[in-house]
């Protein structure tokens, strides 16, 4: 969970959550 964490400290870059940004743009499981 390295990479959630980047985002979570820089939500600057998308108004949506980790979990969403991940799910639209990565569409992986992160759970």
């Amino acid at each position: 969970t390295g990479t959630l964490a980047s985002h979570e400290s820089c939500p600057d870059e998308l108004p949506i959550t980790t979990a969403e940004y991940w799910v639209r743009h990565v569409r992986q499981p992160v759970r």
